[in-house]
Formats: structure tokens, sequence, C-alpha cells
């Protein structure tokens, strides 16, 4: 069985008070080879500088961990 990551998914979003400008963000998203998952985080400071650290893992190695674990739901 081949693994291969696709797409973008946002895991949590912190907004300002107004809702108006994004402060944090997750997301998830596939390398461009597939190979790979990445968690993106996104961090912005009250003066507006924007940061983001992005961590890796082997899309398998994601596919172990949530069975090991996850919660399990069957049907």
């Amino acid at each position: 069985m081949g693994y291969g990551a696709k797409g973008v998914m946002t895991l949590g979003q912190e907004t300002d008070i107004a809702g108006e400008e994004m402060l944090n963000m997750q997301h998830l998203e596939a390398s461009p080879d597939g190979k790979f998952v990445l968690l993106v985080e996104t961090e912005r400071s009250e003066w507006g500088v924007q940061q983001q650290t992005c961590y890796r893992m082997p899309a398998q190695r994601l596919i172990e961990l949530i069975r090991k674990e996850g919660e399990r739901m069957d049907g």
C-alpha cells in the first residue's frame, strides 16, 4: 500500500477581540511530494510581526500515531 498526503486542514485559529486579524493558526498540509505531513504554526505578535514554525512527520508515522493514540470509532 502506498501512502501519500494531500491537501490542507486548519486545526485551530485565534483572532483578535474584534475578530478581524488572525493572531495564531495551526494547520496540517502535505509536503509537495506527499511523503510528509507538515504542521505549520503561524503566530503574529502585537507589533504585527509574523513567524511561522513548521514540523514534519512521515505520513505513515502519523497514521501509526492516530491508530495507537486515537479513539477507535467503528461503523
